[in-house]
């Protein structure tokens, strides 16, 4: 009489190819991966004069005129991007983009133009890039 794991064993030498000698080289993972993604010109994106009109409370028709433009020069780098919100709080509250592609710049004097990421704290500068990612 045979147990239940002698068949199951049986079974799978007619299922499973023999053993190679290949079987036991490491399997190559080197994957070849270019980007060209201009990462240093981000920063070039806002100068201090503008990070000071997102900034503003008091003029924030000369913001909206402003982000229109800024807008054009995100989307130089995120053909998809598109304007969100500016959003200013005390450096202490960290906040969450709500989209799931986002694009955070910030506007604090400290580091103006720096490519923030989904949770952010003080003054910062919002888009969404709605690209479509193939399935």
């Amino acid at each position: 009489m045979y147990t239940l794991a002698v068949l199951a064993r049986c079974h799978f030498w007619r299922i499973f190819p023999p053993e190679q000698a290949d079987d036991h080289n490491p399997l190559d993972v080197e994957l070849h991966v270019e980007d060209n993604f201009p990462y240093s010109e981000i920063q070039n994106l806002l100068t201090p004069a503008e990070c000071k009109i997102l900034r503003s409370v008091i003029d924030v028709s000369e913001r909206d005129l402003f982000v229109k433009e800024l807008e054009k020069r995100v989307q130089n780098f995120w053909p998809a991007a598109k304007f969100s919100t500016v959003s200013c709080t005390n450096r202490s509250e960290a906040r969450e983009a709500k989209c799931d592609r986002p694009i955070v710049l910030s506007a604090e004097p400290a580091d103006c133009g720096e490519w923030l990421g989904k949770w952010f704290t003080g003054c910062a500068a919002v888009f969404c890039d709605d690209k479509k990612i193939l399935d």
